[in-house]
């Protein structure tokens, strides 16, 4: 890329390929959306790990785990469709918004459950369904989002530095409550993914584009989605 390779990085050359590579940045509703990003997916993480355990606790099953993860997993397949037509559809801030506070409120309740001790591996696995909902949603929502706040000339950029947080909160989300399962205190594993998707919400609020697709709202939800298809 124009730089002698025997040569060593001096800070300059540092500084080109951190404005090269994070290019997308500089735009302040982006930011706001890959922070976000970067916490909801770390506690979404962090919450597959805690559900994990609690389903193991309950049950003593290492299937039980398995179960939860799956109820937690399968609504990306079922709903993302529905979820990309209400992106299209309504201002996809507001969306993403209703995406996080459905987690939000799903894992609150977990959390309490556990706290009190009244936690059952059937109500483990129906709020990790509703869960899934939510990230279901906020998926396409962000994606649909994306391109609203960047120039197009470095979409590829932004999409390339939005799927890395998402890869990112893989390690980091569980790092976060590494300490709180291992010591047992599964409800403080909860509080601390919880907390995550709070800030990450507060964040996303504060994105200040409107951005809605293009849908005939006098056609029916299954006739967009065929249109969509097609």
């Amino acid at each position: 890329n124009g730089v002698d390779a025997r040569l060593p990085l001096t800070l300059d050359h540092i500084r080109s390929l951190g404005s090269r590579f994070f290019v997308a940045l500089q735009y302040a509703d982006y930011q706001k959306l890959w922070a976000g990003t970067a916490l909801s997916q770390s506690g979404n993480w962090a919450l597959i790990v805690s559900r994990a355990a609690l389903a193991l606790n309950l049950t003593g099953s290492s299937g039980s785990a398995g179960i939860v993860t799956f109820a937690a997993m399968i609504p990306s397949v079922v709903i993302s469709p529905l979820a990309g037509y209400l992106a299209d559809r309504f201002d996809r801030k507001i969306v993403l918004a209703g995406a996080y506070s459905t987690n939000i409120v799903a894992n609150l309740i977990l959390s309490g459950l556990v706290i009190s001790g009244q936690v059952e591996f059937w109500q483990l696995v129906l709020l990790s369904f509703i869960s899934g909902i939510g990230r279901a949603t906020q998926m396409p929502s962000a994606q649909a989002l994306l391109p609203n706040l960047i120039p197009s000339n470095i979409l590829v950029n932004g999409v390339a530095l939005h799927h890395a947080t998402q890869q990112g909160g893989k390690m980091l989300g569980p790092l976060c409550i590494l300490p709180a399962v291992l010591l047992g205190y599964t409800s403080i594993a909860f509080l601390i993914a919880t907390a995550l998707y709070i800030g990450g919400l507060a964040i996303v609020l504060r994105i200040r584009t409107t951005s809605t697709g293009v849908v005939k709202s006098n056609q029916s939800v299954v006739k967009n989605l065929a249109q969509g298809l097609s």
